[in-house]
Parts: C-alpha cells; structure tokens; sequence
C-alpha cells in the first residue's frame, strides 16, 4: 500500500467521522458500507448499467438521470439538520436584511436563463451571506459607512 495514499485515506475518514453529512459516491457493483443517517450514498454512471444497491440513489453524471432525486435527498437531509438544530437568531436587522438579499438573489439564479446572469445572481447571494459569516471586503464596509451617513462637512 502505498503511504500517500494511506495517509490520503486517514484523513478523508477523519474529515467524514467529524462531518455533519457525507456523500458517498460509487459506481455500480462496488462495495456500499452499511446504512447511517450521515451519510448519502450515490451510485454514478448508472448510464453504464449494473447493479445498484439498495438505499442508494442511482444518478449519471453524464446524462443528468437521478439528479432530482439526490438533490430532494439533499434537500431533506439539510432540512432535517436544521430542524434539530432550530432556527438561526436572527436578531440583527442587517443580517435579516443580508438573509432577505440573499434569497432574493437566489430566486434570481434560478429564474435566470443565462449562465451568466445565473452566475451574477449566485455570487450576489454568496456576497450577501458574507455580511452575515463575516467573510465582507473593504468596499463593502465603506459602501455601508458611506450610503448611511453624510460625511466630511
């Protein structure tokens, strides 16, 4: 066994054990590991044919088949993630405001018909859930100081 590898191996299972959910993805007629609520097990290239085991949701990168169904699966795991976890507190009027950009913004992508609008619209909501983490740029805290108070008199 080669000891990169080994060491590469350690860690993805160190990072999966301290992960909220782990997408496991194989392809038809590897070895699927037993259930866990963790984790999603995805079987790709099911374009090609072969067995797809139980509990594992059969999608073709390549085609598109079963991307509905990994994303509903993906969908209700974070729903359910977050159910368990309760409501974030949103008690400062700035972030609901970032919060409200931000699905307004993904609305948008989704409605979008170009890559590129799409695109804009995404970057826009990753800005807006910034102000909120705290990941903001310098521009952004002076256009904030700058459009609420009148300076230099």
């Amino acid at each position: 066994v080669d000891p990169i590898e080994a060491e590469g191996v350690r860690r993805a299972r160190a990072r999966a054990a301290d992960a909220d959910l782990v997408i496991n993805v194989t392809i038809p007629g590897d070895l699927i590991l037993p259930e866990s609520e963790s984790y999603v097990y995805v079987c790709n290239k099911i374009d090609l044919g072969g067995l797809i085991p139980d509990g594992t949701i059969g999608v073709s990168a390549l085609t598109g088949a079963g991307m509905n169904e990994l994303l509903d699966r993906l969908i209700e795991a974070a729903r359910s993630m977050t159910e368990r976890a309760g409501p974030p507190p949103l008690t400062r009027a700035r972030h609901r405001a970032a919060l409200q950009e931000a699905v307004a913004r993904l609305a948008g992508a989704l409605d979008a018909e170009l890559p590129e609008l799409r695109a804009e619209d995404l970057r826009l909501a990753l800005r807006a859930i910034g102000r909120i983490t705290g990941a903001i740029g310098v521009e952004d805290v002076l256009d904030s100081i700058f459009s609420r108070f009148c300076i230099g008199k």
